[in-house]
């Protein structure tokens, strides 16, 4: 029991290097595992924003993946929707990525059930037949970064802080062939094998640079305002002909995990309850928490 409560404690203050913003902020996580589906606005009706606003940085818990799953799902059905935008209601944070508390001495059973959750976003997301654009507002490390490579189309956000990039070996984990394949897409092999290896969070303007970001803007309010003038934009190709051309490109890695998804859960779950791995997150966890001490 005092284990659980001392985790529960790490992980309202640790994600991947993010801490919480206040101790109220931390407190409230639990509370609120919700993406908020909205009207974009500006006229642009059909354009849905989806905000994920989990306290206190947007973890990508199992409840935040089944609820997207699920909102998801509601908006492919929805023929008056023509677009999605993936925002966040958290300042200065997109997602901090999957849940570290989920990999530290992970139950088998349980770290099976949380990964299927992971892959079975990607085989929704990646090839969403309506145009998905990422405004990226706050920083966008490891799982966040997967989440946004994802999309079509990426603003992001001119903040020093607002970082960007799978930095998975920084805890001792290889990124997964479909979290590292798509970025390989938007910044070519040389540089993704030279981020990848080295954990790199890039800033802003080199992102931009290196084809991960489309486009910057300095305020929330405008990411998102050219967010949704990007999904419009997609919308207005007629729909049958992007959307094939979207899935022909995507397809075969979709293929791919459909067909080795149990290999990879199995190679996953093999390399996390490594001794030498475990210790690799046990001795991140504890400096970042003495740097938030």
């Amino acid at each position: 029991m005092q284990r659980m409560r001392s985790m529960q404690r790490v992980r309202s203050k640790i994600v991947l290097g993010f801490r919480s913003q206040s101790t109220a902020a931390a407190a409230s996580r639990g509370k609120s595992h919700t993406w908020v589906v909205s009207e974009a606005g500006g006229g642009q009706a059909a354009i849905k924003m989806l905000r994920l606003s989990a306290p206190p940085v947007n973890v990508l818990s199992r409840e935040v993946l089944s609820d997207l799953l699920t909102k998801l799902q509601s908006l492919r059905g929805d023929e008056n929707v023509h677009g999605v935008v993936l925002s966040s209601g958290r300042p200065g944070i997109f997602s901090a990525g999957l849940d570290i508390m989920e990999l530290l001495k992970p139950d088998p059973k349980r770290i099976r059930e949380y990964l299927s959750l992971v892959q079975n976003v990607f085989l929704s997301l990646y090839i969403f037949p309506k145009p998905v654009v990422a405004a990226v507002v706050g920083a966008a490390p490891a799982g966040g970064c997967w989440l946004a490579c994802q999309a079509d189309y990426r603003c992001g956000i001119d903040a020093k802080t607002a970082v960007m990039g799978l930095n998975e070996t920084k805890i001792g984990i290889v990124a997964p062939f479909y979290f590292a394949l798509p970025l390989v897409n938007l910044v070519g092999m040389r540089v993704a094998e030279r981020m990848l290896q080295l954990g790199e969070l890039l800033p802003p303007q080199e992102a931009l640079r290196l084809g991960l970001f489309d486009e910057l803007h300095s305020t929330v309010e405008q990411v998102e305002a050219a967010a949704v003038a990007a999904a419009a934009r997609f919308a207005s190709i007629p729909a049958d002909a992007r959307a094939a051309t979207k899935l022909a490109l995507r397809q075969p890695l979709v293929d791919r995990l459909h067909a080795a998804r149990e290999n990879e859960l199995e190679r996953f779950v093999v390399e996390l309850s490594r001794p030498v791995v475990q210790g690799q997150i046990e001795r991140y966890l504890s400096s970042i928490k003495s740097k938030s001490a």
